[in-house]
């Protein structure tokens, strides 16, 4: 009897203790997500220069973001251009070696081959021109929402 009464208590110690979600604790919830996407406090507030700074802050950015991402595509392509030779280089030579049989010796030279051709069509595509950058959600939304703010203030673009 006292092991069943012990197990109830393990039971209803966690409830107990965290307790159920009072009244306020559920209406702050809805409250935080109705908000205005984009919006902050102080917005009430903004002059057109500061929405004109925080804009152009936004904008620096997405750019710098921008920049960070480019200059990893062009690691990443130097990078392939070092395997892409190395494989030009070393793959017909272990075609050679093949293993001393002359059937080996031949799978291992189409298999280069083909490694080969797939290396060297990856990396040969016409350069594709640079992208606008792209703001994130959360940026996107502060700029349609400085947008509105300036729109009702008037402020000139």
């Amino acid at each position: 009897m006292k092991m069943k009464t012990a197990l109830c208590l393990a039971a209803a110690l966690p409830l107990i203790v965290i307790g159920p979600m009072t009244a306020a604790q559920a209406e702050t919830k809805p409250a935080a997500t109705a908000a205005a996407p984009g919006a902050m406090p102080g917005d009430k507030a903004m002059t057109c220069e500061m929405i004109a700074s925080e804009r152009t802050g936004i904008n620096d950015a997405v750019l710098a973001t921008a920049a960070k991402k480019e200059k990893s595509a062009k690691v990443r392509k130097s990078i392939f251009g070092i395997a892409k030779g190395m494989a030009t280089v070393m793959l017909p030579g272990a075609a050679l070696l093949g293993g001393g049989s002359p059937l080996g010796s031949l799978a291992m030279q189409g298999a280069s081959q083909g490694a080969a051709n797939a290396l060297a069509q990856g990396g040969n595509g016409a350069a594709k021109p640079a992208a606008a950058p792209e703001p994130t959600e959360e940026q996107a939304a502060r700029l349609q929402r400085l947008d509105s703010i300036g729109a009702y203030r008037q402020c000139q673009a």
